[in-house]
Parts: C-alpha cells; sequence; structure tokens
C-alpha cells in the first residue's frame, strides 16, 4: 500500500501496488458491528489532546493526469559539432500515478537557425513514441574555434513501440511491435548567400517490426547500476510493408550478461545481425549508442566500436558481428552535496574492456575483427538534491587499421 485516506461518504480509498502499475482502489462503507462507549472519567484537558482533523480528504471526482503532469524543473542543454552550436533547455515529468511519462530536450541552432531536439513519451510502460531532429556537421572551414558548417545532415525520426509484458517476480518477457520512420536531407549552410538552406532528401526510410524481450536484470543498494542477470533480445525488421529505396528484412540478436564478483561486475555483451535483400548497412565505431527506454530502438544502424572513429568503408555492411567484455569496480562512495549551487557527485567506479566486432555485405568475404582497449571513469551527478546524471569520461586504444587513441565523455551511459 502506498497512500490512504477516508472520503467524507466514510469509504477508505487506497493507492496500491499492483501487476501492472499502481492502482487507486475505494473500500465502500461497512455497516457499524460494535461501539465503544467512551469513558466518561477522561477529563476535558485529556479528551483535548486528541488533535482535530485539518486535512480531511476532498470531494471525490475522476482521476486526470492533467493537474499532476506537468514539469516542475528544467535543465539547460547544448550541442556542439564542428561549427554548429545549439542551446536549450530539458524538461521531464509525470502524473501522480506514474501512467504517463516524458522528457523533452528542446534547443535552437544558432548558425543555421534550425530547431531541434527529442520528445520521448511512455504510457504505462508498455507503449513508447519519440520523435527526434538532429543536425550532423558533414563539412566545414577552419579550425579550432573558428569553425563554420558549410553542410550538414538533418535527420528526423519518429519511433512508435507497443509491448505485450508478462511479468513475474525474478524474470519479463516481453513481446511487441512496432514502427519507425527517418529522413535525412543534406542541407547547404548559411555561410554561401546564393545556395544557403538548399536541401536534398538523402534518406527516406520506413519499417515495420516485432520483437521478444528477455529480462532477468537486477541491482543491489550498493551498485552503481545493474550488476546480474541478462537482457536478450530478438528482434525483425522489414522495410516491404512501405515503399522506399530499400525492400529487405533482418533479424537481429543482442544478449547483454551481467556476473557479480563481490563488489565488482563482469559483463559481456554479444550482438549479431544477418540482412536479406536491400536494406541499410550497418555501420561499426564510437562510444556512444542510443536507447528506447523498455524497448528496443528500431531501424538502429550504428554499433560502438571504442577506438574507432565510424563511417569507415571497412567497418560497414550489411551484416555485423560485435562483442563486448567489460568489467567494472567501485572506488569510493562519495556523497556530497553542496547546497549553492544544487550539485553534488554520489558514487565514483572504473571499467576496462576490450571490444571487437566487424561488417560485412552478402556475397562478399567476410574481413578481420577490429579491436578495441580502453578503461573509463564513471560517476553519479546529483542536481538539485535528486535527478542523477551518469557521467562516463573514457579513453579507448582501436588495435587494428583505422583505429587510434580516442576519448570521450557522454552524460549518460550504457553497461
Amino acid at each position: 500500500m502506498l497512500h490512504s485516506g477516508i472520503a467524507q461518504d466514510g469509504s477508505v480509498v487506497l493507492g496500491v501496488l499492483a501487476a501492472g502499475g499502481t492502482e487507486l482502489r475505494r473500500m465502500p462503507t461497512t455497516t457499524v458491528l460494535a461501539q465503544a462507549k467512551p469513558d466518561t472519567r477522561l477529563t476535558t484537558a485529556q479528551q483535548g489532546d486528541t488533535p482535530p482533523v485539518t486535512h480531511p480528504l476532498g470531494e471525490a471526482r475522476d482521476y486526470l493526469a492533467l493537474r499532476s503532469i506537468y514539469p516542475r524543473a528544467w535543465m539547460p542543454a547544448s550541442f556542439v559539432d564542428r561549427g554548429l552550436s545549439a542551446y536549450g533547455v530539458s524538461v521531464f515529468g509525470n502524473d501522480a500515478l506514474l501512467w504517463h511519462s516524458y522528457t523533452a530536450n528542446l534547443l535552437w541552432e544558432t548558425s543555421q537557425h534550425e530547431a531541434m531536439g527529442s520528445f520521448n513519451y511512455e504510457y504505462l510502460g508498455q507503449h513508447f513514441f519519440t520523435v527526434s531532429r538532429e543536425l550532423w556537421a558533414r563539412q566545414w572551414t577552419g579550425t579550432g574555434n573558428n569553425e563554420t558548417t558549410t553542410q550538414y545532415d538533418r535527420t528526423t525520426d519518429v519511433q512508435w513501440a507497443s509491448m505485450l509484458p508478462m511479468l513475474q517476480s525474478e524474470r519479463r518477457l516481453y513481446f511487441g511491435v512496432g514502427a519507425a520512420m527517418q529522413t535525412t536531407d543534406h542541407v547547404l549552410g548559411h555561410n554561401n548567400a546564393q545556395t544557403a538552406g538548399l536541401s536534398t532528401r538523402a534518406q527516406d526510410e520506413r519499417i515495420a517490426a516485432a520483437f521478444l524481450r528477455y529480462d532477468t536484470r537486477d541491482s543491489n543498494w550498493y551498485a552503481d547500476g545493474i550488476n546480474r542477470g541478462n537482457l536478450t533480445t530478438l528482434l525483425y525488421e522489414s522495410y516491404r510493408p512501405f515503399n522506399s529505396y530499400y525492400d529487405g528484412h533482418m533479424v537481429r540478436i543482442d544478449t547483454h550478461g551481467y556476473l557479480p564478483i563481490g563488489r565488482t561486475v563482469l559483463s559481456a555483451r554479444w550482438t549479431e545481425a544477418r540482412a536479406q535483400d536491400i536494406t541499410e548497412p550497418f555501420y561499426l565505431g564510437g562510444a556512444f549508442e542510443h536507447s528506447l527506454t523498455q524497448a528496443p530502438m528500431l531501424n538502429q544502424r550504428e554499433l560502438p566500436l571504442r577506438g574507432y572513429r565510424g563511417g569507415d568503408l571497412e567497418m560497414r555492411g550489411q551484416n555485423v558481428r560485435s562483442a563486448s567484455v567489460e568489467w567494472r569496480t567501485p572506488i569510493a562512495d562519495i556523497d556530497r552535496h553542496a547546497m549553492t549551487p544544487p550539485i553534488g557527485i554520489n558514487r565514483l567506479s572504473t571499467a576496462v574492456f576490450m571490444d571487437a566486432g566487424r561488417a560485412w555485405d552478402n556475397g562478399s568475404q567476410r574481413p578481420k575483427y577490429y579491436r578495441g582497449v580502453g578503461i573509463e571513469l564513471l560517476g553519479e551527478i546529483r542536481l538539485i538534491y535528486l535527478a542523477t546524471v551518469p557521467v562516463r569520461l573514457g579513453i579507448a586504444h582501436g588495435l587494428d587499421h583505422p583505429g587510434g587513441v580516442r576519448g570521450y565523455l557522454q552524460l549518460g551511459q550504457s553497461f
């Protein structure tokens, strides 16, 4: 039970945790079986010791999520990429019963005068909707702080996914369906007055998907994240229901296991994807990966391979196989917070890892594996005493050409 109270008609109202989430229940009034007589020996002073009811429940009315769903806090947000710079706000919120949850990042790019950002909405932990608009510099002039973007990509992505959960105390099984749409335009920058703003549609994709997800992950109070269990996702995507350049289909499996070793955690991941007919290729490289809450990210073709820049021809193809082994250990539980400004730091931990992967097209010879090793420092920043922002600072070394030594910093982490 979460909360309870007595309504004006004498019924008891309860907020309880149920299998599908939080439920609001009402227990009707019942016939009085017995009534105790007051003790007349009590003095007036003793009877006055009982405080009066000063906060009775109000009159019953239908639940309306809009009364509590508006955001109550905001944080600044920014984006910088080789001449592009955007600034805005990040807000989040949910209703009182946690039926509706959302996050929104709203930014304005100052050099090209473009809106960008994302909006994610979740209903009952089973239905997910996300829309995003991103800008990525493709050509630029100058160096350092004087870079000017001459051409950039404008990508718009819309996704929907719904899941049917079958929940147990220690394991969760989800069957889901969804669809995604993504468009990419090549746009000329505002540095050339004659061609500024001209765009060419370079990519227009629409896919349908079905997936099966098995989740036994869990954690302990002293862990800074997931420290045991397994998450496995089997995903099928097809372009054929829609009219687009691509007409093939793809099957992908991701499995991620966690093994606690004392206060440390050993993590291993394996991803395998096979495609038929004409499909968008996969790209290996970089240190970051998109995620969509509990549902898998659809039409996602970029897989991390730390120590490599990404986008190289040797590391792209219709089929992909990648694996990663990572060992994380805690360093310190700092747990310090300042009042002005309201920012603090909680835990620090470190991780060492090794990645490997390769990508190839149908009918071509499979290339060698590209390998990378590195180390990361992970922390938790607390904002306004409540919001936790994971921070990941790492350096990776790609052991094979065209790899190199690359550093990265990320707000948020996946492990």
